[in-house]
């Protein structure tokens, strides 16, 4: 396994170096799009990505990386999670709308999986300055501090997050009138920061779908490290460090309600 904090340290000073300097700083030309207009990418993101991957190989000899700028110009890098080499799974700047519109919620995600499990996490949100980390069997950490779910919430008091827009639009249509009976939900901008706000106890639930590999394998050991869970609506399948369809999937911060929030989303 390799060194937590160094990790952490090379994260920290890639994003010191590569995207801090653009934040609220970006030129006309330093912003382009990949698969549409709403899917943004910065120069920023291209550089830190291109920094963390050949310092993160060399940490720890043989193994790969699954970058999401990377994988825009190649799919084929995705077949990296089905292999035995242990893969570096990289999202240099998650909430890239944020950052190209000054929002200071957006952060770097990093994953280390190996054989479809994730072992180890990061999720650093530069302006914050903290960085969250978690270990398989080890717990999740952040400001120092272990990271705990919030439990015990009645129903209709939580107050989660739902990824509208990405949502399959047949399960859209069956959760949307269901999800009142979890109390507030809003918006999902930043999937890093839906997952610390779970981690930590202050969300309670988030639905999710666009399961790309960079948005949830950090977030969903750093979740089940803190005592929450994330599994689909559609079948009896904990999510795992691989690659999936268009599908739906509930996270929720208390894993002991896991079936009792999704058969509420389900079947009301």
């Amino acid at each position: 396994m390799v060194d937590i904090s160094a990790v952490e340290t090379i994260i920290r000073e890639v994003a010191d170096e590569h995207i801090l300097p653009l934040f609220r700083n970006l030129g006309r030309d330093d912003v382009s799009t990949k698969s549409g207009p709403n899917d943004l990418v910065t120069i920023a993101d291209v550089n830190a990505e291109n920094a963390l991957a050949p310092r993160l190989m060399d940490l720890l000899p043989g193994s790969v990386v699954l970058g999401e700028e990377g994988t825009a110009k190649d799919p084929s890098v995705l077949d990296a999670l089905a292999g035995d080499a242990p893969v570096w799974v990289i999202d240099p700047i998650d909430g890239t709308r944020n950052f190209v519109n000054g929002s200071a919620e957006f952060a770097t995600m990093v994953a280390l999986a190996e054989k479809g499990e994730t072992r180890a996490a990061w999720i650093y949100p530069p302006i914050d300055g903290a960085c969250a980390t978690a270990e398989k069997g080890s717990g999740s950490f952040w400001r120092g501090e272990p990271m705990a779910g919030r439990e015990g919430t009645e129903l209709g008091a939580m107050q989660g997050t739902y990824h509208k827009n990405y949502i399959p639009k047949d399960w859209a249509r069956r959760i949307e009138p269901n999800l009142k009976r979890l109390g507030k939900t809003g918006p999902a901008h930043c999937a890093a920061y839906v997952y610390l706000r779970l981690s930590s106890g202050e969300h309670d639930f988030g639905v999710h779908g666009k399961l790309m590999p960079w948005d949830h394998l950090a977030g969903t050991l750093m979740l089940r490290e803190a005592g929450g869970e994330a599994g689909f609506l559609d079948a009896d399948e904990r999510y795992a460090a691989q690659v999936y369809p268009e599908r739906p999937m509930l996270t929720v911060s208390d894993g002991a309600r896991f079936d009792v929030l999704k058969q509420t989303l389900v079947n009301g």
